[in-house]
């Protein structure tokens, strides 16, 4: 019961400050951005905690939260009238009884999806053999210690990190047993926020539809009931991507501040990923050509104070060159001195296997839609999502050629290039949802 609790307190938070940041947006997109910011931001304030002298105990977690929240509550309630509560439910119910038989037969197939992964999660304790050897060890060790010495001291500690080794202590330390739980609440949360950021563009049905598809991409289904950091980076980094996008063409706000937050929050999952510079690269790119020069500004103000502590951190413990400057520099180094034109080709091919053979209809989608909407290519709507996934493709060749040095069996480990590009499908399927293709092909 108090580990409900305790999920129910983050969410408050998270929809706190929804409230301050976002003027307009849905009770369900409240919710579920409630809860990414909230357990993202917690567990990154359990950390500072610690750093600060706290230790992992309940006292401390639960001071947290409950300062955390208090530090919302007035500047929430003075803005309480953004949030419409009245509306939003009114909003909810109207969902339900204006969609069609066919859309409430996707609905009820979503549904069926997000409710099987949550029950095989409550049900079945955390197994995989990373999330054990790792995730959920490290978890351990700061219950039973209050601290991170005792696993410094035996190795393989850092490697990614400790958002979610974070997010299992919560759970342990408000009493729960399991905490695969919070898995499928992630999940659930992309389920919401995509089909949202699909309603800015297109119907209710083609968002429903192409939704369903989202959670049933086999890797994403499998890992919402695997306790890895894989599915949670790809949500955060995802979501914080499309909302970029839809800032871009827009213009809303909220939307900018949002996108911050969550690709912040995706290098506290996982902090190795370079992706988050393609989003700072091509908000640059933007408002230098739309002059907007105070809106970089502000996203650094966010993103930053986020991404740096980790790396600050880990430079402090396992070396400098973990840092963001130290890793930058040694990619500019291995390209300086070591580029390799038969070793690129090897990389091209290896990327392709691996990233593009396994995905290959989504890019078929993604080709499809361009077709389609051939002569409308060069507006913005579909330039600037070019730009994202090609620069993403782009990191993804210049990642692996650096990985290919620092490590000789590169070649014997694609899975893990499979699960770091999670994010490549659900992304071309977002554009693909929001295309004129989707809406020539199911009506609108």
């Amino acid at each position: 019961m108090l580990v409900i609790l305790g999920i129910l307190g983050v969410t408050f938070f998270g929809f706190l400050l929804t409230i301050l940041l976002v003027p307009k947006i849905s009770l369900m997109s409240r919710i579920a951005l409630g809860y990414l910011l909230g357990i993202g931001l917690i567990t990154l304030f359990m950390f500072l905690g610690y750093l600060a002298g706290l230790r992992f105990t309940f006292e401390n977690t639960f001071h947290i939260l409950i300062y955390s929240i208090l530090s919302l509550i007035t500047p929430a309630f003075i803005l309480r009238k953004r949030i419409e509560i009245k509306e939003n439910f009114k909003d909810v119910f109207r969902f339900f009884k204006e969609i069609s038989f066919f859309e409430k037969i996707i609905f009820g197939a979503i549904l069926f999806f997000l409710l099987m992964s949550l029950i095989f999660n409550i049900y079945y304790p955390v197994g995989a053999w990373d999330a054990l050897a790792l995730y959920d060890w490290r978890a351990k060790i700061f219950v039973d210690t209050g601290g991170m010495e005792e696993g410094i001291a035996r190795g393989f500690f850092f490697g990614h990190p400790f958002m979610t080794s974070l997010a299992h202590t919560f759970v342990y330390l408000f009493g729960g047993k399991n905490p695969q739980f919070i898995y499928s609440l992630i999940f659930i949360a992309f389920a919401i926020l995509f089909y949202e950021a699909l309603r800015e563009f297109t119907s209710r049905k083609i968002s429903l539809l192409t939704t369903l598809v989202l959670i049933t991409i086999p890797g994403i289904l499998e890992h919402s009931v695997v306790a890895y950091t894989n599915l949670p980076y790809t949500v955060y980094f995802l979501i914080g991507t499309i909302y970029l996008y839809i800032w871009m063409v827009k213009q809303k706000s909220g939307y900018l501040v949002l996108s911050a937050f969550l690709t912040g929050l995706s290098t506290w999952i996982r902090s190795s990923e370079p992706f988050w510079m393609v989003n700072l690269g091509v908000l640059i790119l933007y408002c230098l050509w739309k002059r907007k020069f105070l809106a970089p500004i502000f996203y650094f103000l966010i993103f930053f104070p986020i991404q740096q502590p980790w790396k600050i951190f880990e430079a402090k413990m396992i070396g400098v060159q973990y840092s963001t400057a130290g890793t930058i520099q040694a990619g500019i180094s291995i390209f300086a001195t070591k580029f390799n034109i038969l070793r690129m080709g090897e990389i091209v091919y290896y990327v392709f296997s691996n990233v593009i053979l396994p995905s290959i209809l989504f890019f078929g989608l993604f080709l499809l839609a361009v077709l389609i909407q051939i002569k409308e290519i060069y507006k913005e709507k579909n330039f600037w999502f070019f730009i994202f996934l090609f620069g993403d493709l782009f990191l993804i060749l210049v990642g692996s050629y650096m990985f290919s040095f620092s490590y000789p069996e590169w070649k014997e480990v694609p899975g893990s290039l499979v699960r770091m590009v999670m994010f490549i499908p659900p992304l071309i399927l977002y554009y693909f949802g929001i295309s004129d293709a989707a809406k020539r092909i199911f009506g609108k």
